[in-house]
């Protein structure tokens, strides 16, 4: 028995019988990255972009391969600025990503195992993945100079356009409902920093 109380089924464990877990199972990743940069010069675009491959898996004492709980296959991530002049920069951020695994869960009325009760089951471990997923952030930078110092402000806009992310399935008791996203809004930010 592993003395994890119900919190773990959010991150698709849960104990099994009343023996002691054990670390015997093998894993692998790997995984590739192309990456292009485009450093500023006389044109005065800058960016960089990167698409990365990675794939993590292990093999469970059933024998079984399961994909790792974290296992994102794609990852494509832009981020390119402008400068229009010397007190502007203009700058943007877009992620693409792939869903990760999770394992599928069932409000008690849809149970097929156990009518009656909220329940992953052990044969679906793992077995579905998130949608892809995607986000664009905007930001621009004010520039102020003066005599050995630089003071410098700035407006962050997260999740400009709301999108709403994707995240594991789980049961809210209180809705009786299964809950598969989460909105973190958009996200406006106003800095001020100094640099000498």
């Amino acid at each position: 028995n592993t003395g994890t109380e119900f919190g773990g089924r959010d991150d698709d464990f849960q104990s099994f019988g009343y023996f002691d877990l054990v670390s015997r199972g093998k894993g692998r990743a790997y995984g590739a990255e192309l990456y292009i940069q485009k450093k500023n010069s006389e044109i005065p675009i800058f960016g960089q972009m990167s698409l990365t491959y990675s794939r993590s898996e292990f093999t469970a004492l059933n024998g079984q391969t399961y994909p790792a709980p974290f296992d994102q296959r794609f990852i494509f991530n832009f981020t390119g600025g402008y400068l229009p002049n010397k007190n502007w920069e203009l700058g943007l951020r877009f992620r693409l990503f792939t869903g990760i695994p999770y394992t599928p869960v069932y409000r008690p009325s849809e149970n097929p195992i156990q009518p009656g009760f909220v329940q992953n089951l052990p044969e679906e471990y793992l077995s579905a993945r998130l949608p892809v997923g995607h986000q664009l952030d905007l930001r621009i930078d004010r520039f102020f100079y003066f005599r050995g110092w630089t003071l410098v402000t700035y407006l962050d806009i997260q999740n400009i356009y709301n999108y709403k992310v994707p995240i594991r399935p789980r049961y809210d008791f209180w809705e009786d409902k299964i809950e598969t996203s989460n909105a973190i809004g958009i996200l406006p930010s106003i800095g001020i920093r100094a640099n000498f």
